[in-house]
């Protein structure tokens, strides 16, 4: 068996049996096509497997950074942080909704003076005086406006830890 690079990251196999007149040569051949078989593709497997990593193209600084950037764990979270505060600006605006209530009892019962049948209705709603509305929508902007600077700060961090990373790395090659 020879075995012989054809790419740059793939082996070719090649078993070659040789005919001899002799009856010893034919039954060495008999056993060790077996073997051969058996063993070539683990055979391959190790040989390819070294021969086959090939390092990946170098990153530059600002790929690197855009890395960070899209597959950070903790800048993902905060970005989500980000839309969950926005979002409620959208719940702090909203306004109360009424409230219907129907109550009834002793419905069950047979009708006597002893027990009459008894039904309630209500409807009611909130009347939020004081500009109580527009301070909760002032705080909710408030709280995105801060993290949007927190989420701003944290990138700028991981960057920052990004680019201090790379210059360490060349500086050491």
């Amino acid at each position: 068996a020879s075995i012989g690079p054809r790419h740059r990251s793939s082996f070719e196999v090649h078993l070659s049996v040789t005919q001899s007149s002799s009856p010893h040569a034919s039954r060495r051949t008999r056993a060790v096509l077996p073997l051969a078989r058996r063993w070539c593709p683990i055979l391959v497997l190790l040989v390819g497997g070294t021969c086959v990593a090939q390092t990946p193209a170098p990153l530059s600084m600002q790929q690197a950074v855009d890395l960070a950037r899209t597959q950070n764990p903790s800048l993902l979270a905060a970005g989500i942080h980000v839309t969950a505060t926005q979002q409620s600006e959208v719940t702090a605006g909203l306004r109360v909704n009424p409230n219907f209530n129907l109550t009834g009892s002793d419905v069950s019962l047979a009708a006597n003076s002893n027990n009459p049948y008894f039904y309630s209705g209500q409807v009611s709603r909130l009347f939020e005086r004081g500009q109580k509305r527009r301070w909760r929508l002032d705080i909710a902007h408030s709280t995105s406006d801060v993290t949007r600077s927190q989420y701003a700060d944290q990138e700028r961090q991981v960057v920052l830890a990004v680019k201090t990373a790379f210059t360490q790395m060349l500086g050491a090659k």
